[in-house]
């Protein structure tokens, strides 16, 4: 998938929520800049996903594997919502430590 694939996710989810519907390119700009500081924080967290860190065009391969997407997407979507003046919810906030425990599990069985 490539970065911009991503960004179309998390849009996609910020619709299920009711918040926006398409990214204008101003917006496709600040979630691959967002995109980028998510991934690359949880490189600092120990959570290796394969993330091509100097690529900044939505078209570059994005290097993540399929089993990371729903941790991808919904958290940039709890990381876009201040964009929109949105909160996020205990519900969606809940969704997105979800996903993100599932890959950290995912990654740590792989490291045994």
């Amino acid at each position: 998938m490539t970065k911009g694939d991503y960004v179309e996710g998390a849009y996609e989810q910020m619709t299920i929520w009711g918040v926006t519907t398409n990214a204008t390119p101003r917006e496709t700009e600040i979630a691959l800049k967002r995109l980028n500081g998510l991934l690359l924080h949880w490189e600092n967290q120990n959570i290796f996903l394969g993330w091509n860190v100097g690529a900044e065009d939505p078209n570059d391969e994005s290097g993540l594997p399929d089993w990371a997407q729903e941790a991808v997407f919904t958290n940039l979507a709890i990381k876009l919502l201040p964009v929109y003046g949105r909160p996020a919810s205990l519900e969606q906030k809940q969704d997105a430590a979800n996903a993100y425990e599932a890959i950290t599990l995912s990654v740590l069985n792989n490291m045994e």
